[in-house]
């Protein structure tokens, strides 16, 4: 971990407005409830948890991302012919595969959104099958939707099984996905 990593936490908006925030919350707690809170053991704390994320979610790039995964972030990713799995971790993005123009063989996407929100954009002309899941989220598409603990199936217009297609299985945990289609 770099000084330029702690130091771009440290003076980020997220840190001061959690700063700020908790200050008050210990002055009202004092002084309402007659309960002390521990400002900086709880900053310490809930900085550990974001470097734990960091390390887990993919290391320390400089804007918390890199081709496939979205950290901490507010992002467009675009479809790569060798990219096999996209990731938005705590944050909203959008993976755009509405630029992939047709399927020469059986392929395998997978979209994972992991406490964030996120959609999904195909082209309904490409045959594709998609695997919604969740856990303790949301993933829909303009006909269906799973909730909570489920999985259902969504396949475009054009979907037959016996000839190539796009398999993208997608993931909600704590998050919700949201598939759009369309002709773009």
């Amino acid at each position: 971990m770099t000084k330029s990593t702690i130091m771009s936490f440290i003076f980020s908006g997220a840190f001061i407005g959690l700063l700020i925030i908790l200050f008050g919350l210990s002055i009202i707690l004092k002084e309402v409830f007659h309960i002390t809170f521990p400002v900086f053991r709880v900053l310490f704390g809930l900085f550990v948890i974001y470097l734990g994320v960091r390390i887990i979610a993919g290391g320390f790039s400089r804007d918390g991302s890199n081709e496939n995964t979205q950290v901490f972030n507010n992002s467009r990713v675009e479809y790569h012919p060798n990219q096999r799995e996209y990731n938005i971790i705590f944050g909203n993005g959008i993976v755009d595969l509405s630029n992939m123009a047709n399927v020469a063989g059986n392929r395998n996407i997978d979209v994972n959104v992991i406490f964030g929100n996120g959609v999904l954009k195909i082209n309904e002309n490409v045959p594709a099958m998609i695997e919604l899941s969740t856990a303790f989220g949301q993933a829909r598409t303009h006909d269906r939707t799973a909730n909570g603990f489920g999985e259902t199936i969504y396949t475009t217009p054009g979907l037959d099984q016996n000839q190539p297609y796009l398999f993208i299985k997608a993931s909600a945990v704590f998050g919700r996905l949201t598939v759009e289609t369309g002709r773009w």
